[in-house]
Order: structure tokens, then C-alpha cells, then sequence
């Protein structure tokens, strides 16, 4: 990648805003969860999804 030539979309912007918040609210839960015993798994699979959900509303809603 030409460092001097990128130029991010505003969707990869939204998308990285996405992901940033999606990953602080994992590592703001992630001590209650083990707090609680739960399975360290289930907190990777509530991230894939609630990454997946939020990326498929967002680019939803850039196409229709």
C-alpha cells in the first residue's frame, strides 16, 4: 500500500468505528464473564456475531 496515496472511504471509517467499539465493550465485559465462569468461548462467539449483525445493518443500509 502507497502510504502517501491512501484514502479511506467514509464506510471504512464507519467500519473501523465499528469494530473499535465492538472490541471495548468484549474487553469491558470480558472480566464479569470470567467473573461468572463463563466459557471464554462464548464471549469470542457474542463478538462474531454482534460483529457480523452490525456490519450486515451497516452495509445494508448503504445499498438500499
Amino acid at each position: 500500500m502507497d502510504l502517501f496515496n491512501f484514502n479511506p472511504t467514509i464506510s471504512d471509517v464507519k467500519a473501523d468505528i465499528y469494530k473499535g467499539v465492538i472490541s471495548d465493550v468484549i474487553n469491558q465485559v470480558k472480566e464479569a464473564f470470567l467473573d461468572e465462569n463463563v466459557d471464554i468461548d462464548v464471549l469470542h462467539q457474542l463478538k462474531k456475531v454482534s460483529a457480523s449483525a452490525l456490519f450486515l445493518s451497516f452495509y445494508y443500509s448503504l445499498y438500499y
